[in-house]
């Protein structure tokens, strides 16, 4: 077998194997409360929003993604999934947005 071919099976089965991937149900989420001394607003499942507009069969999908300073100030960054039901079909977009393109680009104040 070229090594080439097996590198990439290697890679697969370190990507997509089962003993990789943890599910991060409430009893994951309590012991790394537990073990970080944080409380249930420190750690947790991710909230997220979805919005659809009102005129046009745009749908969205808005998570946080956390803080980070700008320079000037903390700034709020967001995953933005942008989904077309007007298509049919597979569809969507992503795009990694700080609150201030939220608001100018979609007219939207996370809070």
């Amino acid at each position: 077998m070229d090594d080439k071919i097996k590198k990439v099976i290697e890679m697969e089965q370190f990507l997509f194997g089962e003993s990789i991937w943890i599910e991060m149900d409430e009893a994951y989420f309590e012991s790394l409360r537990s073990n970080y001394n944080k409380d249930e607003t420190e750690i947790g499942p991710r909230r997220f929003k979805t919005y659809i507009n009102k005129d046009l069969p745009i749908y969205i999908i808005i998570i946080p993604a956390g803080r980070q300073h700008n320079g000037e100030r903390m700034v709020q960054y967001f995953h933005l999934v942008v989904e077309d039901f007007e298509l049919g079909e597979c569809n969507g977009s992503y795009e990694l947005i700080n609150e201030d393109t939220l608001f100018n680009k979609f007219n939207i104040k996370y809070n």
